[in-house]
C-alpha cells in the first residue's frame, strides 16, 4: 500500500516536472514555435499573454542579404542612402536593424548609425518569405567630408 502511495506522488512529480519542461521550452521558443507549427500560434499567444512576450517574426540573418548598396551625394553634406534588402527563407522573417558606418578618406568610421525601417519612411516589422524590398534614406553629416560606407545587418 505504501509502495502504491509513492508511485503516485512520484509518478505526479515526473508529470509536473514533464510538463514544466515543456512550459519553459513554449516560452524559450515561442517565435520558432510559432512558425513552424502554425497551430499552436493561438496556444503560444496565450502563453506569452500570461509571461509578458510576444509571438514575433523569425530572426535569421543568414536567410537575409543586402543586394544592392549605394551612397549617393544630393548637395553639400546630404547624402542619401540605397538599399535592396532580400530574403531567401520561406516563412516570414523580422526585419532587422542596419548600422551604417560612413567613413572618411583615411576609412575610419566618423559617423555610425542604427537605422530601423521607421528611419526610411516605412511602417511594419516583418519581411515576406522569398521578398525584396529598397530602402532609401537622406541623412546629414554636418561638417563631415564621407569618402565611404560599410553597411551590416543585425538584430537588437
Amino acid at each position: 500500500m505504501r509502495q502504491a502511495a509513492h508511485r503516485w506522488i512520484w509518478g505526479g512529480v515526473a508529470a509536473l516536472s514533464t510538463a514544466a519542461l515543456g512550459a519553459q521550452a513554449l516560452v524559450a521558443w515561442h517565435d520558432q514555435l510559432a512558425q513552424s507549427m502554425p497551430a499552436l500560434k493561438p496556444v503560444v499567444e496565450v502563453v506569452c499573454v500570461m509571461v509578458d512576450c510576444r509571438v514575433e517574426a523569425a530572426r535569421r540573418l543568414q536567410a537575409l542579404s543586402v543586394e544592392s548598396s549605394e551612397l549617393v551625394q544630393l548637395g553639400g553634406t546630404v547624402y542619401q542612402v540605397t538599399l535592396v534588402l532580400r530574403s531567401r527563407a520561406d516563412q516570414e522573417l523580422a526585419v532587422p536593424a542596419i548600422d551604417l558606418k560612413l567613413t572618411n578618406a583615411r576609412q575610419e568610421v566618423v559617423i555610425r548609425r542604427v537605422l530601423r525601417l521607421s528611419d526610411f519612411g516605412l511602417r511594419g516589422s516583418s519581411i515576406g518569405p522569398r521578398r525584396e524590398f529598397t530602402l532609401q534614406a537622406a541623412l546629414s553629416t554636418g561638417e563631415r567630408q564621407i569618402a565611404g560606407y560599410n553597411i551590416e545587418l543585425f538584430y537588437p
